[in-house]
């Protein structure tokens, strides 16, 4: 395992671009490219000023962590690129307009995922790894996740709250989400016409006090647009709809 720099402000992260890469802060690019085994940062010897890294196909790290510049701030940006992340990641005050897809795919436990308080992600956040995530702080509504998709590992929500657009967790993988006792998991929609949230309950277990929520401008929500099944007693959801709670059994 190495830990890479990124260096010489702005350019694209893929699979086969070297040129921003070093193995020392602030070092000579050039250095090869990260694997899912290495650490990946952003510092403030990245750039001198305000600076836009592209997400490209293939991007992979481990442990991503994304500080500043010296002066300005860091943006991500791309919209069909893919970074596979198999540690944990924490970004600071980080500007967002990847609209590619994140996938955390840890087969370890003990990972961690905090935003500090800034703008979350406009992407796919997908959780595939039998490993476990804990977040160590909330997502941002200002710009909320594309979509979040759970098809295996274990979540710990940490009384924080993670949303998107649509949310799904429909395999049959083993699956484990702690809301904390006050942690949810929120879907947010101008209209109903994106807005999803499909789950099915076998081989996925909940704990704490388990809560779906929605922010919208619009009122009501299709019947198409909310389904559960193979739900019991033991994990039932609090649905909050425009202040009106009811529960799923």
């Amino acid at each position: 395992m190495a830990t890479y720099y990124w260096v010489a402000g702005t350019g694209t992260w893929d699979a086969a671009t070297t040129t921003h890469w070093a193995t020392s802060s602030g070092g000579s690019g050039g250095a090869g490219v990260p694997t899912a085994t290495d650490d990946v940062i952003f510092n403030s010897a990245s750039s001198a000023a305000a600076y836009t890294v592209t997400i490209g196909t293939g991007a992979l790290a481990n442990n991503v962590t994304m500080g500043q510049p010296a002066s300005g701030t860091l943006a991500l940006a791309g919209t069909t690129g893919t970074l596979t992340v198999s540690g944990s990641w924490s970004n600071t005050n980080t500007i967002n307009g990847f609209q590619g897809t994140i996938t955390f795919n840890s087969s370890n436990p003990g990972n961690t995922i905090n935003h500090n308080g800034t703008n979350y992600f406009g992407c796919q956040y997908v959780f595939n790894g039998t490993g476990s995530w804990t977040l160590l702080s909330n997502s941002a509504c200002t710009n909320p996740l594309k979509s979040l998709l759970i098809t295996q590992g274990s979540l710990y929500l940490n009384n924080f709250w993670l949303g998107g657009y649509t949310i799904t967790s429909t395999t049959t993988n083993t699956r484990f989400i702690d809301f904390g006792t006050s942690g949810y998991i929120y879907w947010v929609c101008s209209n109903f016409t994106n807005l999803f949230c499909t789950w099915n309950f076998t081989n996925l277990t909940i704990a704490g006090t388990p809560k779906l929520t929605y922010f919208s401008s619009a009122t009501g929500v299709g019947t198409n647009q909310l389904t559960f099944s193979n739900v019991s007693e033991s994990n039932a959801f609090s649905l909050d709809f425009s202040g009106t709670t009811t529960t799923s059994t």
